[in-house]
């Protein structure tokens, strides 16, 4: 998480004038499944830059195998980051019943607006999705975002923030490609 970080908050130091370029551009750092690296290794380095993120978190596992806690996320959360949800269970949504999908996406906002949180956002577990799984999306939340690489048009459409890809930075992602991405 740090190597993604840093990555992007290099753009600041290149030199390069991004705000001239970049006429439309929304840059958001999201953090799925809700381990405690979030907030031991990406909240550091994104304070110090006044930036925040969102966590999308999965219910069952809040405390549990190196994941946020309830405290944890309250602290993120007071400090001005997103609580966003991930599912109950961490399940592909395509392989349950509908019924069992309307669980996943009622019981995990439930759970965390219990704890405190304006849960508007989804991420669907592992990007996987059809049509239905977004109608039933569409009922309890404001976005869903995908595990799909691409850049999503500004301003977001009706359809469109329901399916919104990601730019994927890992250790070995360049500053450029970041760069070309942004």
């Amino acid at each position: 998480i740090v190597a993604i970080i840093s990555v992007a908050l290099s753009l600041t130091w290149t030199g390069r004038n991004i705000d001239s370029q970049c006429v439309k551009s929304v840059i958001s750092f999201t953090f799925d499944d809700g381990y405690e690296t979030t907030l031991t290794k990406a909240y550091p380095i994104l304070i110090k830059y006044n930036f925040k993120g969102t966590v999308y978190v999965i219910t069952d596992f809040i405390g549990k195998d190196n994941r946020l806690n309830v405290m944890q996320l309250i602290f993120l959360y007071s400090n001005g980051w997103e609580i966003a949800s991930h599912g109950v269970t961490h399940t592909d949504l395509t392989t349950l019943s509908r019924d069992d999908v309307i669980k996943e996406l009622t019981q995990s906002k439930s759970v965390l607006e219990q704890m405190g949180f304006g849960i508007e956002n989804f991420a669907v577990p592992y990007g996987e999705y059809n049509h239905d799984i977004i109608e039933l999306i569409k009922q309890y939340y404001v976005s869903n975002k995908t595990a799909f690489e691409g850049l999503n048009e500004i301003p977001v459409d009706d359809n469109s923030r329901y399916q919104l890809k990601v730019i994927t930075v890992k250790q070995d992602t360049t500053l450029d490609y970041v760069y070309q991405m942004i």
